[in-house]
């Protein structure tokens, strides 16, 4: 009966996590000990999906020296659950369950999305001069509107299925090369075998 309650009231716990604990989380994943697949998460959402998405803005945030685990944590830990107001939650949510239920990989491109909103890239390209203030900026986003929320998870799904597709070409090169290999060291192969037939005819049972 206890774990139920517990599993039942840990979202509600998560979101009154405070921002000092955000800034010790974000340390302590500095450390050795650091759970390094949500390390490689958030390197993945800013060093690759923004970086393909919008190179102005994410070397904007690398020119200020702002790292992934700075601000992303906040966002992808509870799936964005304190950036918005619960009825756009819903619709962030139901994006993410619906469309990726098996690893809510959707939430990656949805920060990217958000990121690049235009009003909100606007603010973070214009208004920051350092690194204190871009990160002030991107630890308070702005309050939008519900067809705002709407266009950041189609925005969302969009960047999503443009990097699968992108993953996807890029292993049928890696299989179709991989293919030519094979056969060419086969066809190497075979015309070896033959050349050491031929000369064991000849050395060995001359006409």
């Amino acid at each position: 009966k206890t774990e139920g309650l517990r599993f039942i009231f840990a979202p509600a716990k998560a979101l009154r996590t405070t921002e000092t604990e955000d800034e010790k989380l974000a340390q302590g994943l500095q450390l050795e000990q650091r759970p390094v697949t949500l390390m490689k998460r958030l390197e993945h959402i800013q060093h690759v999906l923004l970086q393909r998405t919008d190179p102005l803005l994410a070397a904007k945030l690398h020119m200020f020296g702002v790292e992934p685990h700075m601000f992303l944590i906040r966002w992808v830990r509870v799936l964005l659950a304190r950036e918005v107001s619960m009825p756009q939650l819903l619709l962030i949510w139901d994006g993410i369950f619906s469309h990726t239920p098996n690893d809510f990989s959707l939430v990656d491109s949805l920060c990217v999305a958000l990121l690049t909103e235009r009003s909100y890239r606007q603010r973070i390209i214009s208004t920051s001069r350092d690194h204190v203030t871009c990160l002030k900026i991107l630890k308070r986003v702005p309050r939008f509107e519900e067809d705002q929320v709407g266009s950041i998870v189609y925005k969302a799904i969009k960047i999503h299925n443009e990097y699968e597709q992108h993953l996807r070409k890029i292993n049928r090169q890696i299989k179709l090369q991989l293919q030519q290999e094979v056969g060419a060291s086969a066809e190497l192969e075979f015309v070896d075998k033959n050349s050491f037939e031929s000369r064991f005819q000849r050395e060995f049972f001359p006409e």
